[in-house]
């Protein structure tokens, strides 16, 4: 039965094939690049991902079914990294280990993410990884930076193939230097403008949407700062966040920036109007799923947030709480709990198989 199963595997068309692969979800079809060296170019080529690409757009199935919202976790030198991948689809979590990637005993920890790819760091070092491919890059030292203890780390990909990754405050708190490191030229960190003197802290995890970086701060109060990555620089728009709200969480759906944050006893999503000039409310959770969110032990400023697509999830900061909403359906839902994958976890973001940042040389 074996050997006739085999030999029907062996006249199937490669378009078939390619076919059936496209419905496997992503770390099940990472998983399948070890039966064979030609499954594994395959897997990672430019046409299989086009054809990834074109049944999700036009929903012809489990295209759809791998983008996955990651769960990180990185331990101490000898334990285990792994990543729990979840399909705001299908509902099912998928352990995916980060081990292989890396050829060294290193203490690592996940402090951006972007297209796919994340920036860990180290001691004093910054790393770039793709989990997709499995592959990673050590990056230079930061110049007069010791100790890494950055207040803000960023990734931008470029339409060129390549990927920047910022740098603001390397050294801590009362620095304000930011450094850019551009995987696309032949130098290293290169120096930009610095975070205004009078920002002492970022609030926000960074979003990156139309060329720029937009981060809040907590001193000044209620401000939104962008860094333009063509020019270099830093500014503060003079649109102030909404008042009275307990933090604040900015995702990105699609190439809109949103703000999430409690009010009161209310969970409310903003969208940054037209040219960063207004916030804009599109949308609250529903009161009895707030009302269990914030009574399960999230709290008013105790949450983290991450977007993808239209999806925007709404976590408490342990991941035991996990709630999602569909903007292009404004429909609220529980998801699964992600028990015995990751303990001590926290949100990254999502990645999908058919992204550029497969093909973007570490």
């Amino acid at each position: 039965m074996e050997e006739a199963s085999d030999a029907v595997w062996k006249e199937l068309p490669d378009a078939l094939i390619e076919r059936v692969l496209t419905l496997v979800p992503v770390p099940r079809l990472l998983q399948m690049r070890a039966v064979s060296k030609e499954w594994s170019l395959l897997i990672l080529s430019q046409g299989f991902i086009n054809l990834c690409a074109r049944m999700d757009r036009s929903g012809g199935g489990g295209s759809g079914d791998s983008s996955f919202f990651l769960f990180f976790t990185a331990t101490g030198p000898g334990g285990a990294a792994v990543i729990a991948a979840l399909s705001p689809v299908s509902g099912c979590w998928q352990p995916l280990s980060l081990d292989p990637i890396f050829g060294m005993e290193m203490e690592v920890s996940v402090v951006a993410s972007g297209g796919g790819l994340l920036c860990l760091t180290t001691a004093s070092r910054i790393i770039a990884c793709n989990p997709l491919t499995r592959s990673w890059r050590l990056l230079p030292e930061i110049p007069g930076c010791s100790r890494l203890l950055p207040l803000l780390t960023a990734i931008q990909i470029d339409q060129k193939g390549g990927y920047k990754i910022l740098v603001a405050g390397p050294g801590g708190w009362s620095d304000q230097r930011t450094f850019v490191f551009d995987s696309t030229a032949p130098s290293a960190w290169a120096r930009k403008g610095d975070l205004p003197i009078d920002v002492l802290d970022l609030e926000s995890e960074g979003v990156v949407s139309a060329g720029f970086l937009y981060v809040t701060c907590l001193i000044p109060r209620c401000r939104l700062l962008a860094f333009d990555f063509a020019r270099g620089e830093w500014s503060k728009t003079q649109i102030p966040l909404p008042t009275g709200i307990a933090s604040s969480n900015l995702v990105l759906c699609g190439e809109e920036v949103h703000l999430v944050a409690a009010l009161g006893e209310a969970i409310r999503i903003w969208k940054l109007g037209k040219e960063a000039q207004s916030w804009d409310l599109v949308e609250e959770m529903p009161r009895e799923l707030c009302c269990c969110f914030l009574d399960g032990g999230a709290g008013r400023d105790s949450f983290r947030c991450a977007g993808r697509g239209s999806w925007i999830f709404v976590l408490s900061y342990d991941g035991v709480l996990v709630c999602a909403l569909d903007l292009a359906t404004r429909a609220w839902r529980w998801l699964p709990e992600c028990k015995g994958i990751v303990e001590g976890r926290c949100c990254v973001e999502a990645f999908f198989v058919a992204e550029p940042a497969l093909n973007i040389p570490i």
